[in-house]
């Protein structure tokens, strides 16, 4: 009678053993997947970092760009106008040249 409670106890307990075994090796795995989970989400949160930080370099230089090419376009406006006054100058001065020449033939 002892020997079969003997080996009953025996079995159950080889059975909590695997029991045991089978639920530490899941939690292994577990635990791995968790690490690798991080190690992504670390290696994301970096390329997501770098990949800002040089779209915020991009940004800076668009803008110093369109500053520097708005000062251009004052520059060429003012050059632009002062072109135009010069012109209209020669123009008027032609037109006097034109009606002296008139004026003497």
């Amino acid at each position: 009678k002892h020997s079969a409670e003997i080996e009953a106890l025996t079995d159950k307990l080889s059975l909590e053993k695997k029991t045991r075994l089978e639920a530490e090796t899941r939690n292994n795995d577990l635990v791995e997947k968790m690490r690798n989970l991080e190690r992504d989400r670390s290696e994301l949160e970096h390329q997501y970092m770098n990949h800002k930080r040089s779209l915020n370099d991009q940004l800076m230089k668009m803008m110093m760009d369109h500053d520097e090419l708005r000062k251009q376009l004052v520059e060429n406006e003012d050059k632009n106008s002062a072109l135009q006054q010069e012109m209209s100058n020669v123009s008027r001065s032609n037109e006097r040249l034109v009606d002296d020449l008139k004026d003497s033939v």
